[in-house]
């Protein structure tokens, strides 16, 4: 595996074929980011190493194959999981990384100093479209463990909007005293990627 610019400037890898089936987990709860390594906070940050030498999870690797960002998927998402990899617990542990991105770029907006009205008019609306999608994700966290496939992936969509929307309004201000690499993460990918999971399971 290649190292990753930073920031990543295009997708990594197309979808492939998703597979027939998908079986939902029943005897593990969803994975959280509380605790995770150091390395998966780095990653959080938009720190990219070289992880060529990394041993993943066959079955990790064969799903995270099948996003946009497989090295963004597999750096993240791997220190989330046990024993058991499936397209379920692999879905529930990318919602628990983008839900943990989201609410490090809440924390950045919040701690932002005010250096104008427009900046602040603008990060208070991206916050509001950071909060929407916190909100989304949590709900599609609950939808996955009660196999209600279909709002997630509604949810999830809705997510990326918001983020999308967000991000467009940062990057859009122009502004000599507001610098938008700050808000550089990697919460578009990552939702991104959580879509593209949700994808493999069928309805």
């Amino acid at each position: 595996m290649s190292k990753t610019s930073y920031p990543p400037t295009e997708a990594s890898a197309q979808f492939s074929d998703t597979p027939d089936t998908a079986s939902s987990p029943s005897d593990a709860s969803a994975p959280t980011a509380d605790g995770a390594s150091g390395s998966f906070s780095e990653y959080l940050k938009g720190k990219f190493d070289d992880n060529s030498k990394i041993k993943y999870s066959p079955g990790l690797e064969q799903i995270c194959a099948k996003t946009h960002h497989p090295d963004v998927c597999l750096a993240t998402i791997s220190p989330l999981l046990k024993n058991k990899v499936d397209v379920v617990h692999v879905l529930q542990a990318a919602i628990a990384v983008t839900t943990q991105n989201v609410k490090m770029i809440i924390s950045k907006i919040e701690k932002h100093p005010h250096v104008s009205s427009e900046v602040t008019a603008s990060l208070k609306e991206c916050k509001e479209h950071y909060n929407k999608a916190l909100t989304n994700l949590q709900k599609a966290m609950k939808a996955t463990q009660s196999k209600d496939f279909g709002s997630v992936n509604a949810m999830l969509s809705s997510v990326l909007a918001d983020v999308s929307s967000a991000e467009s309004k940062v990057h859009d201000l122009k502004n000599p005293t507001f610098n938008a690499d700050n808000f550089y993460s990697l919460v578009s990918l990552t939702a991104s990627n959580c879509l593209s999971i949700a994808s493999l399971i069928r309805n």
